[in-house]
């Protein structure tokens, strides 16, 4: 019994040590957020996702007047126009974020992904050059303002297995979430296809489109892209894109990116693999696990737009030539979120169009972290790869992201797990201690016993 006593008080004193544990945790973490609270958080790490710059068409028409100009440049190709913005958005970048990015590139704290297209590539190169002015040299031709620089490294991977930026990417789930919502009867697609049929036909007449084909709405966004590009360079429009055909274009085109992304189902399968990445590198970069300081994607307008869509920020417009979205994580665990979404080619436009801070609607501010981590996942925005995003087998530079606590949290639950360790150990060693008391009770009271009838034999 007094072994019994003393594995009891054992007990006892470390249950009394598990809650004083408990107790100075939570008082230092309280500390720990109050001194921050009276300190100003430091940029820890900015993640930057634009759309290349301008570019010839995608798309032509049998009747498309501009064939041969854009011709020698080659189909959906970066022109010097897009350079220059790309430039130019580098240098202002350079002014913003001055304070934390030294003056030349650094591969171990920064990172450039673009998708595998010469427009993105390309765009991010001029970028760069703005970027990190000590990178390049002073142009030869004075007048042309264009970079010759040393070269950044620029990470790619095929389009069919980039599921981290490339939208038009196989994805199964993807594309029947996308048939679903285009097959509504009443839905808006549906209702579009009804309310612009007029467009159709004058478009059929104009771009020489070939009887007995399909001129729908998917056809009139094809055919919007190389006008939208002739009005941006100022070209001569044809006769036929009078004012009500270059208003009911716009409108398509914007209503496409308003419904690409609008559902859980559509952003999620999308821009989930990206979202996981960036949250999975913030936390990284918050825990001290990493010295990443900048991330670049390079990438297009569906990219831009799924991931504003993702936020709850989308405007619903398609995002302008050179966009850019930018994600700042602070020392405090806070993340912001601003997007610049005018394209400008000289410095004082630049200063004129600062960018936009966005509210998350379902991030409070500030928003931590930790909370947008559980966000993301509740609005199906987070997917660890993008075999369980799109169905499909995941792009090899995604890696699965785990949700990571800080070096106190860990400690506190080795802690932790140490003392309940310990109370098993003790418990077992408690049981069996009384299981062999019991047993030589048994065997004094069976001694006593035999003596007792040994004894009334004699008498």
């Amino acid at each position: 019994t007094g072994m019994l006593r003393s594995v009891l008080l054992l007990l006892l004193c470390q249950f009394l040590l598990l809650v004083e544990i408990c107790r100075t945790s939570a008082a230092a973490q309280a500390s720990k957020e109050e001194s921050v609270s009276q300190s100003a958080p430091s940029l820890l790490q900015v993640t930057l996702l634009y759309r290349h710059g301008e570019r010839t068409p995608v798309h032509t028409f049998p009747l498309d007047p501009y064939k041969q100009l854009f011709r020698p440049y080659g189909s959906e190709q970066l022109l010097e126009e897009g350079v220059r913005q790309h430039f130019e958005l580098g240098k202002y970048l350079r002014r913003r974020y001055w304070s934390l990015l030294p003056r030349r590139f650094n591969v171990t704290r920064m990172h450039v992904r673009s998708t595998d297209t010469d427009r993105t590539i390309m765009s991010a190169q001029a970028n760069l050059a703005g970027l990190f002015p000590e990178q390049c040299s002073a142009a030869v031709d004075g007048a042309a303002q264009l970079p010759a620089c040393y070269p950044v490294p620029i990470h790619t991977v095929p389009k069919p297995t980039d599921q981290l930026l490339k939208m038009s990417s196989p994805c199964p789930a993807y594309t029947r979430h996308w048939r679903e919502f285009k097959l509504r009867p009443d839905g808006p697609y549906a209702s579009a296809g009804r309310r612009f049929t007029w467009l159709s036909e004058r478009a059929r007449v104009g771009t020489g489109w070939r009887q007995g084909e399909p001129l729908g709405i998917s056809e009139l966004w094809k055919i919007a892209d190389p006008i939208a590009v002739w009005r941006s360079l100022g070209l001569k429009l044809p006769d036929w894109v009078d004012r009500d055909v270059i208003a009911g274009l716009e409108e398509l085109r914007h209503l496409k990116f308003a419904w690409k992304f609008s559902e859980p189902k559509l952003y999620g399968s999308r821009i989930g693999a990206l979202m996981a990445r960036l949250i999975g590198d913030m936390e990284a970069r918050l825990a001290g696990r990493s010295n990443k300081i900048l991330q670049v994607y390079s990438a297009h307008d569906s990219t831009v737009s799924a991931f504003l869509s993702a936020f709850g920020v989308f405007n619903n417009l398609q995002p302008p030539l050179a966009a850019c979205a930018m994600l700042e994580l602070y020392s405090d665990g806070e993340v912001r979120l601003f997007y610049r979404n005018a394209t400008t080619t000289t410095n004082s436009s630049l200063s004129a169009d600062p960018p936009l801070p966005m509210l998350i609607p379902f991030c409070q501010k500030p928003c931590l972290l930790s909370q947008l981590a559980k966000q993301m996942r509740k609005r199906g925005a987070h997917s660890d790869s993008g075999e369980s995003m799109c169905e499909l087998a995941t792009d090899s530079s995604v890696s699965k992201t785990t949700v990571t606590t800080d070096s106190s949290s860990n400690a506190i639950f080795i802690v932790l797990f140490g003392l309940i360790l310990c109370l098993a150990i003790a418990l077992v060693i408690t049981c069996w201690l009384w299981n062999k008391e019991r047993q030589l009770r048994l065997e004094c009271d069976s001694n006593m016993f035999a003596n007792h009838i040994s004894k009334t034999k004699d008498c």
